[in-house]
Formats: C-alpha cells, structure tokens, sequence
C-alpha cells in the first residue's frame, strides 16, 4: 500500500502498551535520512492508520470473493477481449473457411503474377519484344505482384488473429468446467 500524499510504501507497526497494530506513512519518520535530497524530501502531512487486522480482513475477504466467483472475472476478461461487434467461437469456424479460401486465391493469383514476371522477363532478355515496351510491363507487374504480397500478409494476420482468438474462447471453455 502507498501513502496517497506522499507515495511512501506503508509500513506495520504494533504498539505493546496500547495493544494496538496498524499500517501507517513512515515519512514523519524518515525526513531525517532524506534530509539535503530535493527529489526525496517531501513533507508529508498523512496522519492517518489503518489498523493491520481489520484491513487484512477487508483484503483477505475481497480475494476470496473474486476467487470464489470465477466466472465474474472470466466475464470481464471476456468483454475487455471481445469488443463491441466481434463474433465468439461459433462463428469463428465459418470466417476462418473464408478467409483461407481467399488466401487461397491470392496465393494462386501470386503464382499466375510469378509466371507472368518470369515470361517477360525471358522475353526481354531473348529480346523478343521491343525492351521501351516490356520494361513498364515488368514494373506494372512487379507492382501487383508486391500489391498481392501485401494483401496476403493481411490475410495470415487475420487468419492468426481469429485462431488466437479461438484459442481463447476454447481457454475459457475449459476454465469454465
């Protein structure tokens, strides 16, 4: 616990002539170590306690409370991953068949774009074709073909985002038993 004036960890103390235990801002107590030092030599003006059994109780009562009520938790956790409009793990099987079946196709659009690269190339090293010609072709290909890359990298990073996502829900579902 910190002191909210100051930001001094509390220290425990107990008293013996008065029976007495409690957590406190031990500033008061330690000016004289920091004395000289502008960034530690805070004043701090926190007189108050809290006594070390009562607020041990509150503490211990509020862990359990939320150990004992798991499924509170796994809620909030759950809203906090799934934001508003995201879809659970039903749905998640039917996006993923889309998503691999258009990077499916992109790959084979790649592997067309590929061959198309390597044909003119031949071309213009055969010099079958008028290089002031082909060489734009090239660059226009060369274009589409990072376009394409880009667009397949987009795709596997959807992909692992709904399989990380699946992984989750599934986590949750286990946790849940």
């Amino acid at each position: 616990m910190f002191c909210d004036h100051c930001g001094t960890w509390f220290s425990g103390r107990i008293y013996q002539k008065t029976n007495r235990s409690v957590y406190y801002c031990p500033r008061k107590e330690r000016n004289f170590v920091y004395r000289g030092d502008p960034k530690k030599d805070k004043k701090c003006e926190n007189s108050r306690y809290l006594k070390i059994e009562e607020t041990d109780t509150l503490v211990w009562d509020a862990v359990t409370n939320v150990l004992s009520q798991p499924h509170l938790y796994k809620e909030e956790v759950k809203k906090e991953v799934l934001q508003d409009g995201e879809k659970t793990h039903p749905f998640d099987k039917e996006q993923m068949r889309k998503l691999k079946t258009k990077l499916r196709s992109i790959e084979n659009e790649i592997h067309e774009t590929r061959k198309t690269l390597i044909t003119l190339e031949t071309d213009r090293l055969l010099k079958k074709r008028n290089p002031e010609e082909i060489i734009p072709i090239i660059n226009n290909v060369d274009e589409h073909l990072l376009g394409l890359r880009g667009k397949r990298e987009e795709f596997n990073n959807k992909i692992r985002g709904v399989e990380s996502h699946t992984k989750w829900v599934d986590w949750v579902s286990q946790l849940s038993r």
